[in-house]
């Protein structure tokens, strides 16, 4: 399974379906105060995409059989951008757990 390409293509294709069938029933998001469900991130990304959310320079960083992290740029509208660094564990063929680190980048200049 090449677990890039799908996140890839989810991604590209604003697939909500496919993001529900890829995520682990035990799935949980996990991102500084933040502790998201299933349901809860399927919902919370079409939202995000729905305002305008748009991701730019997807960098696949390491991918084996248990897990899967990559580095993208998010653009929200308005043009605020976020550099986020992602790892996903995978379990049972499917996103078990999602921890993302963000950064804002006019606050660290790399705009």
């Amino acid at each position: 399974m090449n677990k890039w390409n799908i996140i890839k293509s989810l991604i590209e294709n604003k697939d909500f379906e496919g993001l529900q069938d890829i995520l682990h029933d035990e799935y949980l998001y996990l991102r500084e105060t933040t502790l998201i469900s299933k349901d809860e991130m399927v919902s919370f990304i079409k939202k995000r995409f729905e305002d305008g959310l748009t991701f730019e320079k997807l960098e696949l960083i390491i991918e084996n059989k248990d897990l899967l992290a990559w580095r993208d740029v998010l653009i929200e509208h308005g043009g605020k951008k976020w550099e986020t660094t992602n790892v996903q564990l995978w379990k049972d063929n499917k996103v078990w757990r999602d921890v993302v680190s963000v950064r804002d980048l006019e606050k660290v200049g790399r705009i």
